[in-house]
């Protein structure tokens, strides 16, 4: 049976919504979701999605009756990696294309180090993708540069929390939707934890003894994936953000305008020793490690945890389907009360702001039904993930196990002004350079940061 998903309403500062009932939602840079129990005898996402494409209307766009019968053709870029996100981009232009054969979207894909600096090359070249995609330091650059069409008419957005849709809107226009939601904490291999009789630790003392007992048992406990340096910025914010953000949502502008640095910030230091402190669980050589490894290390059973965002279920689902894969908070100290399931929302899904009023119109319609709610339910069953809009499927019991983190468990991000790209590469640059060492020093680490920081002032 299935259960209704309610998503979480995000406020527009840095906020914990309740969930109410037994819900679901996804948004990129938006509101979070919830889903419910996983029943016994659910079909296969393909399953899943043959009934919702069964029960829905044939897919609607905005204006179809206004869009051209000549033949055009665009393309869709994205950094999807994972195989049920991959497989919600091609239901999308299926469904659209056959009720529009005329039209040809092209598919593009690329990896999520590369994607920004390659959509800003195009754009600028008058070369962009049609639809594209932009986190939170990157959205407002984009607007303020005039690449994202004003999409306000496409659709009511009905099935989307205001607080969410929100993450989307400049000067009350719609320039980007964002269509999932994402948890940020520790992923586990239950049947793993299970086998060694391991507990799901609470505090950072019972972390660091699951650690030790994993490496007993001849078992990497992390899986990093430094390689790309987003990843090791997901472990870096899941003990940074808690720490600092949360309790001062203008702590990234502080930075950035200089009325305070890092030297001199206590909570981002011991946030980072905590980090750091986990060195020797990273396994060998994490800086050579890749997210396609990061995957296959928590499928093959080589390691037991890593910290990622809710995308990694997919992941390791499509290399080991009965992989038992479970999701906890990072134990930020000795007080379990400390624990956080953060969410933020995903990135904003965008139309390139062309001015070929026929490309446009077409690619309009296109993204009206990449926000539909059939897109939406097959999204939640595919990729396992938190949609932005408001659905009736269930995402299964990892999910489910997220959303059991509510009201004070939870750290919901949203409505925050984060690093510009200048300060971000400059963040992370640092961030890489000062942790691949032999011996990491914090104090080191932040007043590099304030003397980069201090080059882009």
């Amino acid at each position: 049976m299935k259960k209704r998903l309610i998503s979480i309403v995000l406020s527009a500062v840095l906020a914990c919504a309740a969930l109410a009932g037994c819900a679901t939602t996804a948004a990129p840079a938006a509101a979070p979701a919830a889903t419910e129990e996983k029943e016994e005898a659910e079909a296969p996402a393909e399953e899943a999605a043959e009934e919702t494409a069964e029960e829905e209307a044939p897919a609607e766009a905005a204006a179809d009756d206004e869009i051209t019968s000549d033949p055009i053709e665009f393309t869709w870029l994205h950094h999807l990696q994972e195989e049920g996100k991959q497989a919600w981009v091609q239901y999308c232009v299926d469904r659209f294309t056959e009720e529009h054969p005329n039209v040809t979207i092209n598919i593009e894909i690329l990896t999520a180090d590369q994607y920004a600096t390659m959509v800003k090359t195009k754009a600028a070249a008058g070369d962009a993708p049609m639809i594209f995609d932009a986190d939170t330091t990157t959205f407002p650059e984009y607007v303020a540069a005039g690449y994202c069409a004003d999409v306000t008419d496409v659709s009511d957005y009905a099935d989307f929390p205001e607080d969410t849709l929100g993450q989307g809107i400049v000067d009350g226009k719609v320039y980007g939707v964002p269509l999932d939601v994402n948890a940020y904490c520790i992923f586990y291999n239950k049947d793993l934890f299970d086998e060694l009789g391991l507990e799901v630790p609470t505090t950072n003392s019972e972390l660091t003894e699951v650690c030790d007992k994993l490496v007993e048992a001849g078992v990497q406990p992390f899986s990093g994936g430094f390689a790309e340096q987003w990843c090791e910025r997901i472990f870096v914010n899941n003990y940074a953000d808690p720490a600092t953000v949360m309790k001062n949502p203008a702590w990234y502008e502080e930075k950035m305008n200089g009325t305070s640095n890092f030297a001199d910030d206590e909570a981002w230091k011991n946030a980072m020793e905590t980090f750091v402190s986990y060195k020797k669980y990273w396994g060998d050589d994490p800086f050579a490690v890749t997210w396609a490894d990061v995957q296959n290390d928590l499928a093959s059973g080589k390691a037991a945890m890593t910290m990622n965002g809710s995308w990694i279920i997919s992941g390791v689902a499509a290399i080991n389907p009965d992989f038992n894969m479970g999701a906890f908070p990072v134990p930020l100290s000795e007080d379990p009360a400390d624990n956080k399931m953060i969410i933020k929302p995903g990135n904003n899904f965008c139309v390139f702001n062309t001015d070929d009023e026929e490309l446009l119109k077409v690619a309009k319609a296109f993204f009206k039904f990449m926000c539909s709610k059939e897109s939406a339910e097959f999204y939640a069953v595919s990729a396992s993930g938190l949609t932005g809009a408001v659905v009736d499927v269930d995402a299964g019991p990892c999910i489910n196990e997220i959303n059991s983190y509510q009201g004070d468990a939870q750290y919901v991000q949203a409505g925050i002004t984060t690093l510009t790209s200048e300060y971000n590469t400059v963040y992370q640059d640092i961030m890489a350079e000062q942790t691949n060492k032999d011996e990491i020093d914090v104090q080191a680490w932040a007043e590099a940061l304030d003397a980069g920081f201090a080059t882009v002032q």
